[in-house]
């Protein structure tokens, strides 16, 4: 098949919750939403130990809400 670079299907949550919202905003907040991925995947292969991994993961969420909140998006 193929592979997208951005989860489609999380797009589309964030288009319903938020109708109004231009498409490069929900694109920039679903790159936030892909450094968490990442970061994740890192954990589970062992490439980061817990304490960095809980630490930019508290990064990466205050970014997320940060993000949200300058451009009123409902998460």
């Amino acid at each position: 098949m193929f592979s997208l670079e951005y989860d489609v299907v999380e797009y589309l949550i964030l288009k319903k919750k938020n109708p109004n919202a231009p498409f490069f905003t929900l694109l920039s907040y679903l790159e936030i939403s892909k450094k968490e991925q990442i970061l994740n995947k890192r954990k589970n292969k062992g490439e980061i130990d817990l304490k960095n991994y809980f630490q930019q993961k508290k990064e990466i969420k205050a970014e997320k809400d940060r993000f949200a909140n300058i451009n009123s998006l409902i998460l």
